[in-house]
């Protein structure tokens, strides 16, 4: 994998790949991960996805420099950024937080998005509050990070409801929510779905997304049932991809 960083506004947004998906001249699928997931979680990707080249990125602050505004709409301006420079067409796929940047964009670059699992409504995401709160008390960035993107502060628990990015997607989407819910709050032997109730019912009533439940998992979709995301990938790919010869 190679890496290269890109000069925003907002400041420096590295990407990685293999070297031939930064200089060829098929659609992207640019793949954000969440907050502090595994350097390499979504590697995989680079060799999975036919008729397009792939490139991975992390939530500024997460295994890459961060940004001078750490939210979710100063990330997505950012990527937005990006993607111009790249110029092609783009796929984006979000993973948890990183869905909420894919959400936020609007480059007229974008030919599809897909969401896995994001956490639209952050006020009682039980199952990470207290992880959070250990990586905040780590580091005043991520402190800054924690708060502002999720409203986890050292004490209390700010809610953000990122439910009006659903209002107006710059092109066309596919969410996935794992169908372990949320509520109640409960001891789990996995991760359940943060998508809570409002949220879900939010989404089941747009008319301009398409809501995909994925059984047998929670939050980590990636994880263990990437085929779902592959497969919404391949589906928004269609009609911008050409066949590799």
């Amino acid at each position: 994998m190679e890496r290269r960083a890109f000069d925003t506004s907002l400041g420096d947004i590295w990407l990685r790949g293999r070297p031939a998906a930064f200089d060829g001249d098929q659609p992207l699928v640019l793949a954000i991960a969440g907050a502090f997931g595994h350097a390499d979680a979504l590697n995989p990707l680079a060799d999975a996805v036919a008729d397009a080249d792939v490139l991975l990125a992390h939530l500024p602050g997460n295994h890459c420099p961060g940004l001078r505004e750490p939210t979710v709409e100063g990330f997505a301006s950012a990527f937005d950024e990006v993607v111009g420079q790249l110029g092609r067409p783009t796929i984006v796929l979000g993973v948890s937080a990183g869905a909420l940047v894919a959400l936020a964009m609007r480059s007229p670059r974008l030919a599809g998005i897909v969401a896995a699992d994001p956490p639209l409504r952050t006020a009682n995401l039980w199952p990470i509050i207290p992880a959070f709160r250990r990586h905040a008390a780590s580091d005043p960035d991520v402190a800054a990070f924690v708060l502002n993107v999720f409203g986890i502060g050292p004490a209390e628990v700010t809610g953000r409801d990122y439910t009006p990015l659903l209002d107006d997607p710059a092109a066309p989407t596919i969410c996935l929510v794992g169908d372990d819910r949320l509520e109640p709050e409960r001891t789990c032997d996995s991760m359940p779905s943060l998508v809570d109730a409002v949220a879900l019912e939010a989404l089941r009533r747009h008319p301009g997304i398409a809501l995909r439940l994925v059984p047998g998992v929670g939050h980590e979709i990636s994880r263990l049932a990437g085929r779902h995301m592959l497969t919404a990938i391949r589906e928004l790919l269609r009609p911008v991809a050409s066949p590799k010869r």
